[in-house]
This record gives C-alpha cells, sequence and structure tokens, in this order.
C-alpha cells in the first residue's frame, strides 16, 4: 500500500504521532545517557537528563507550532497539540527524574525552564495562527482584486 503525500503530510502533522516522536527520542538519548553513565563510558552531568528533557520539549514546540498552519480544524489542533505538550512535559520529567535521580525541585532551574518553554509554546501557537489568518485574508483580497471571488 502506498502512501500518498498528503496522506503522509496529514500523518507526520498529527500532533499525537509528533508526541510519540519526541517521547521516543526522549526516552533514547536519555537512555543513552543513562547507559554511558552506568557502564562508566562517561560521566555525564547529573541535569543531563533533565537538559535533553528540556530541548527535545522545545523541539515539540517549535514543530508542532510550525505545522498547525495545515490544520484543517484549529480547536481540535489545539485541543490536541496542548494534550500531548502536557504528556510529554510530564514524561520528560519523570524520566528524568528516575535517571538523574533528582526531583525537579534540587535540579536547579528546570521549573522555570518548563514554565517558560509552556508559556513560549502558547505564543508561537498564536504567532503561527495570526501568521496563517493575515495571510488566508491577503489571499481573499487578492482574488477579489482579481475578479476571481
Amino acid at each position: 500500500m502506498q502512501l500518498n503525500q498528503e496522506k503522509f503530510f496529514q500523518w507526520i502533522v498529527n500532533p499525537y504521532i509528533q508526541g510519540i516522536v519526541i517521547a521516543c527520542m526522549i526516552i533514547f538519548f536519555v537512555g543513552i545517557e543513562a547507559i554511558f553513565k552506568w557502564t562508566g563510558i562517561s560521566e555525564p552531568d547529573q541535569n543531563s537528563p533533565w537538559i535533553t528533557s528540556t530541548a527535545m520539549l522545545l523541539f515539540y514546540t517549535i514543530a508542532n507550532s510550525i505545522s498547525s498552519i495545515k490544520a484543517k480544524s484549529l480547536l481540535k489542533y489545539w485541543g490536541r497539540s496542548i494534550t500531548t505538550y502536557i504528556l510529554l512535559l510530564v514524561l520528560g520529567a519523570l524520566f528524568a527524574y528516575l535517571v538523574s535521580g533528582m526531583p525537579i525541585d534540587e535540579a536547579g532551574s528546570f521549573r522555570w525552564l518548563f514554565v517558560v518553554l509552556t508559556l513560549g509554546y502558547l505564543i508561537f501557537l498564536a504567532i503561527v495562527q495570526t501568521m496563517k489568518r493575515i495571510v488566508d485574508i491577503a489571499i481573499k483580497q487578492d482574488k477579489r482584486l482579481r475578479g476571481e471571488e
């Protein structure tokens, strides 16, 4: 069965699929750090799992915000995206805690980083959707001027 490009793109833009990919990346990278630490290959910083989880969460916020441009139903997309974001936040914090052995309060300023990322994510979503609406209005006006509408 061959997927056409439109179905493949819709599959990639799905916030749940993005969340699964990012969750796997968190588990993979933090797991590699844990294996290196436990085998003695290297001694990563104790905050390293927290840094990795935060970086992957930032990657999700950027990718998800940009892919929201193609969303057909904005409210449905935002609901799924924000739910996935919260699950990734909890998973990343839990996995970082399990590997590092440090709760978020002892890990430094990661609590504030998570707050800033969350606010930044909401702002990214708003900016991208505002840009999308402006472009849609411009396209509509352009069609009116050309007499296509």
